[in-house]
């Protein structure tokens, strides 16, 4: 939910991450049979899914405050012992404990990284610790001298991205850069294909992602084409096909549009969010309402969601 309260600390601000090369092999069995439950702890607990074969991180913060792995039951296949875990694909998941930085497979067992290591972020309510830059089976990595690269879940250097002061995960096959605090997009060969000229960018959503340039959005297309022009003082990510965006400086009289730029619901409205299942809470003057993806209302008088990103 967006609201011109809480605007100005839920805009999108990036993450950033770093990375690891050859390793020294360590082995740890960390498999616990005895866990494994149908009833483990409330979904709640859960951070990342994963597709493809179900297998996700998830933090266990009612007791050990460490990160393990659970399946699509909900049933644990790996203890949580691990103080940080990206996400899980193929068979093996980047993790951190006690300072050491590398990839634990199904059973526990664990490659660790020389020299290189992984940077996080956390979460300052609940305490989770995630790995930044983990996505699409690559994780940006960083070495002594501070020096970024794109490391696959073999632990091989993929992509040299020692030219730029920061980068992003991927998403879609491209990965937002950072250097001199202009941004754009590489590939997953390295090339730059959308230039550093943007003052911020998003990730791909709906096809598009959200740049700013002189204070203002607008949507650009995975080509670098500017589909829609900057001229919102706040524009959201694009979720199922629509964003809301606002052409007023104090955050308020929120509308949506659709990935061409076109005008699908009027409002204006002082309170909007994602559309989720088709649906979405919209708020004018304090009244809240859920609304379908024309507009129509579906249920008047709804409690307005906490102003919370």
């Amino acid at each position: 939910m967006i609201t011109k309260k809480s605007i100005l600390v839920c805009v999108c601000i990036p993450l950033f991450f770093s990375c690891g090369n050859e390793t020294t092999t360590h082995v740890e069995n960390l498999i616990d049979t005895a866990s494994i439950t149908s009833n483990a702890d409330s979904t709640q607990n859960l951070t990342t899914a994963v597709k493809g074969d179900y297998i996700y991180a998830f933090y266990d913060y009612e007791n050990t405050s460490k990160y393990g792995l659970k399946n699509k039951k909900g049933e644990i296949v790996l203890k949580p012992v691990f103080d940080c875990m990206g996400i899980y694909t193929n068979g093996k998941v980047p993790v951190i404990k006690d300072n050491k930085h590398g990839f634990a497979d199904i059973n526990g067992n664990t490659k660790w990284l020389n020299d290189y290591t992984f940077e996080t972020s956390s979460n300052e309510m609940s305490g989770e610790v995630f790995i930044k830059g983990n996505n699409e089976e690559l994780v940006l990595v960083r070495d002594p001298k501070g020096m970024l690269y794109y490391f696959n879940y073999s632990m091989k250097k993929i992509i040299d991205c020692s030219n730029y002061d920061d980068a992003f995960e991927f998403s879609t096959g491209l990965a937002i850069v950072v250097k001199n605090n202009k941004y754009g997009f590489i590939d997953r060969t390295g090339k730059l294909i959308i230039p550093l000229a943007y003052d911020n960018l998003n990730s791909f959503y709906n096809g598009l992602a959200r740049f700013s340039i002189n204070n203002k959005y607008g949507y650009l297309s995975t080509k670098g084409n500017k589909v829609i022009p900057a001229i919102y003082f706040f524009a959201s990510n694009f979720s199922e096909g629509l964003s809301f965006v606002s052409k007023n400086e104090d955050y308020t009289d929120y509308f949506y549009i659709d990935t061409a730029g076109k005008i699908i619901i009027k409002g204006p409205f002082d309170q909007a969010d994602s559309f989720i299942n088709g649906k979405t809470i919209v708020g004018k003057d304090g009244n809240c309402k859920e609304i379908d993806k024309t507009g129509k209302t579906i249920k008047k008088n709804v409690e307005c969601p906490q102003e919370v990103c």
